[in-house]
């Protein structure tokens, strides 16, 4: 998930991703060359990943996840970040 903070102050941020019950759980979660790494929880049965940094205006970052799946498709039904709907 990349996520781009487009405004003029920081920004903490949150994704939410639902899946399909074949997704059971979080393997690793990691942003690539950067200090401050991220934070998995479930929130009934949607998987949250929550910054602890926050996101300096300008700054773009790719949220990078494994996950705990069996079958083909793994795509997200659901997918938010901030309360706004993935693009």
């Amino acid at each position: 998930v990349r996520l781009s903070n487009t405004g003029g102050t920081q920004q903490a941020w949150q994704v939410r991703l639902r899946y399909a019950d074949n997704v059971t759980g979080v393997v690793n979660i990691w942003i690539d060359s950067y200090p401050s790494q991220p934070v998995a929880n479930v929130d009934q049965g949607v998987f949250v990943f929550s910054g602890s940094a926050s996101l300096a205006p300008g700054e773009t970052i790719t949220v990078k996840f494994h996950m705990d799946a069996s079958g083909e498709d793994i795509t997200p039904s659901e997918c938010s970040v901030n309360g706004r709907t993935c693009t």
